[in-house]
């Protein structure tokens, strides 16, 4: 017995003789009922269900039903549902929707009554309430349950969020075509017991696990999520590519001001412009003048937005969520990343790590892979409504942990893909990256700090706009930081930084702050630090390139802050050296070695030193990376400074002679050399020189070498 065929099933009276459709109309008609209500298309279409009903509970349950298994049963059936539905006006979910009275996204219950492969290689379902029926269209991941017969004739299917597409309005249920559907989705449909009531549902709707949840399978009815992680309000700008940067908040607000910046120089400019164009300049009619500057406004504003068009941003913050458990076991709790667009402040508020909360109606928006896990990265919608509920402590406290500071040797029992968070010095800094991605200039920058531990970690950060933070000797709290893995040859462990991560500096309150204070004052009492920065340093070659495209940024100069200082040197520190300029004024640059000489004598240049002829003496800085890195500098550099590289003569290990107005670099024992002869290739020289500089880390911040001047002849010999 089918749905399709009940209808033409005929009980036997005799022999000769069956009871079928026409037999229980005429049977109706005789009791009283309304003919042109009760036709025999009414009726048919009942005594569909209801046969088909019986058949169902009859196999299921034989001992328990045979008895219903009558004509009489089934006539007594259609006359109770003629009295609900006509007399007390009673109907049923399906026709309530098909006659556009009640919405097909609330939650209801139906039964799959037939299946029906199509042409193209979808499937439809025919569902029905027990009254009637409706076609439903439905997804792909449906229809994968459909192939692995997880769908079934007969199955009863919870469903929430669906849709009704229908050619015309409302329509009686009865001259419903294949054309009216509902659509429905993997999200919003899950097997029901089979014991329920089918229609309607008292509860508002159901509640989806994560783990059950299909990226391409729509909108999600309802989740029951612990918080567990709150990340950094970001800021989405939409670019007239359609391509899309992500920013945090304060890297946003740079951005803003330095637009609401250039559009007050433009708007300045056309209204300069736009004023020699006033009719005020002349004496006109007051109405014409009006209707003229009313013009001229108008196209002011119209060639603002073409010069400076307006940005397309929206905000949204993401939190790390899990399923509110409904087992002991942790380890099958899943966790997602969910993304709230355009927060208010009433859903900041109910956001707090280590609060339940029920999500009603939900996206998913893609699966990203960790370590074979898949992660789902759910989104806000249309008509997502947030509920806080209180949990049990104990339940929360088997998948929430609050957040802890890690030290550095924690690390070493981190997986790939785990967040951590911790306080650290920064030892050194790599140099910057910066390239174009999506119309804007990326920075990607490698840090190196480490803690109390002395144990090294290698930060790869990574943003639109320069933090001027990162710089040697500050100590930062790290928040949301990726493990990625641990370098043998450099000695450190590796972390990413994801576009969720947070850095700032602590005070002197809170956890942060202690733990600030702690590791501020170890690293001033350490007598080896000299040592961890050159550990630094061959972490950060270790990792990954140092060196890349230095592009068209101006902003990377500015940013570049001096590293760690150095202790200062006397005359006690150096023999045969005059700390005392040309001009008798001593040199006192605190942080920075200085020696210097103007009376010919030899200077001593140790290898992995920098020597620059500098106020008619001679300024040596420890040059803190290697030697390659301050070469490969200069020659990425010399696109833009040719005279750096063009002039340049390698004379190797020992003496070299320098001409006035000539620069002077040695870098391992060896020298290189440029003569310079015009005043403006020196300027450029000047300007290469503290570009380099800045970028590798030994100049201070906004110093310019303003003078490079040595004497007519300087000997200079290199130790082997």
């Amino acid at each position: 017995m089918t749905s399709a065929s009940a209808d033409s099933y005929r009980f036997p009276i005799d022999i000769n003789n069956g009871w079928g459709v026409p037999e229980a109309h005429s049977a109706l008609l005789e009791a009283g009922v309304i003919p042109t209500v009760a036709t025999e298309k009414w009726v048919q279409n009942h005594y569909r269900w209801i046969v088909w009903k019986c058949a169902g509970m009859i196999r299921s349950f034989p001992e328990e039903f045979r008895r219903f298994w009558s004509p009489q049963y089934v006539l007594n059936q259609i006359k109770y549902r003629y009295e609900r539905e006509v007399n007390r006006v009673h109907r049923s979910a399906i026709k309530m929707i098909v006659e556009r009275d009640d919405l097909p996204s609330k939650f209801l219950v139906l039964c799959v009554s037939e299946i029906h492969p199509q042409s193209n290689g979808s499937v439809e379902l025919d569902l029905t309430d027990g009254w009637y029926k409706i076609r439903a269209s439905i997804d792909k991941a449906l229809q994968r349950a459909v192939d692995k017969e997880k769908i079934f004739v007969g199955m009863k299917l919870r469903i929430a969020q669906a849709q009704l597409h229908s050619p015309r309005d409302a329509t009686d249920v009865l001259d419903v075509t294949t054309e009216t559907k509902l659509i429905l989705s993997a999200n919003g449909t899950r097997r029901a017991t089979w014991d329920a009531k089918l229609g309607y549902q008292p509860r508002s709707t159901f509640t989806v696990r994560i783990g059950g949840i299909s990226s391409d399978g729509g909108v999600v009815p309802c989740i029951d999520v612990v918080v567990l992680r709150k990340y950094v309000m970001q800021v989405m700008e939409r670019l007239p590519n359609k391509s899309y940067i992500f920013r945090s908040a304060r890297e946003d607000d740079i951005v803003s001001k330095k637009w609401n910046s250039d559009r007050d120089r433009i708007l300045q400019s056309l209204e300069t412009e736009f004023y020699q164009k006033s009719p005020m300049q002349h004496e006109v009619d007051s109405d014409i003048a009006r209707d003229a500057i009313d013009q001229l406004k108008a196209e002011l504003a119209e060639k603002l937005e073409e010069l400076h068009p307006p940005r397309d941003t929206r905000t949204l913050i993401n939190v790390r969520v899990c399923d509110y458990p409904l087992t002991t076991d942790s380890t099958l709790v899943k966790h997602a990343i969910f993304t709230i667009w355009a927060p208010n402040d009433n859903v900041l508020s109910m956001i707090n790590e280590g609060q339940r909360l029920k999500i009603h109606r939900v996206a998913p928006r893609s699966v990203d892979r960790i370590q074979s896990k898949a992660l789902m990265t759910l989104q806000t919608i249309r008509g997502t409504r947030f509920q806080s509920l209180k949990s049990e402590e104990e339940i929360v406290r088997d998948v929430f942990q609050p957040r802890s500071f890690a030290s550095c040797t924690d690390l070493n029992h981190s997986k790939r893909g785990d967040e951590v968070d911790l306080v650290a010095h920064i030892l050194s800094v790599g140099w910057r990256n910066c390239f174009q991605r999506n119309q804007g200039l990326f920075h990607e920058q490698l840090i190196c700090a480490t803690d109390h531990t002395g144990l090294l970690i290698v930060v790869r950060v990574g943003s639109y706009v320069p933090n001027p933070i990162w710089r040697a000797g500050v100590t930062v709290a790290l928040l949301n930081m990726e493990y990625s893995y641990y370098s043998e040859t450099g000695g450190a462990h590796v972390l990413r930084a994801t576009m969720n991560y947070d850095v700032f500096r602590p005070g002197d309150t809170g956890i942060a702050g202690e733990i600030a204070s702690t590791i501020s004052a170890w690293a001033s009492s350490q007598a080896n630090l000299d040592e961890l920065i050159n550990d630094a340093t061959v972490a950060l070659d270790s990792v990954g390139p140092t060196l890349g495209p230095i592009g068209e940024c101006p902003d990377c100069a500015k940013s570049i802050i001096a590293p760690f200082p150095l202790k200062p040197t006397t005359n006690d520190d150096v023999e045969g050296a005059n700390l005392q300029t040309k001009s008798g004024q001593t040199i006192s640059d605190l942080g920075y070695i200085l020696r210097a000489h103007n009376n010919g004598e030899n200077v001593d240049v140790k290898s992995g030193e920098i020597l620059l002829g500098w106020d008619n003496g001679i300024e040596m800085m420890h040059l803190r990376c290697p030697a390659d890195l301050f070469r490969s500098a200069l020659i990425r550099i010399a696109k833009r400074y040719p005279k750096i590289v063009d002039n340049v003569v390698l004379l190797g290990e020992g003496k070299g002679e320098v001409q006035s107005s000539a620069v002077a670099i040695c870098i391992e024992n060896s020298f290189r050399m440029t003569q310079l002869t015009e005043e403006t290739e020196l300027d450029s020289c000047l300007d290469a020189l503290s570009f380099v500089l800045l970028q590798c880390q030994y100049c201070p911040a906004n110093r310019r070498i303003s003078s490079l001047e040595l004497p007519s002849k300087c000997i200079m010999e290199g130790l082997i």
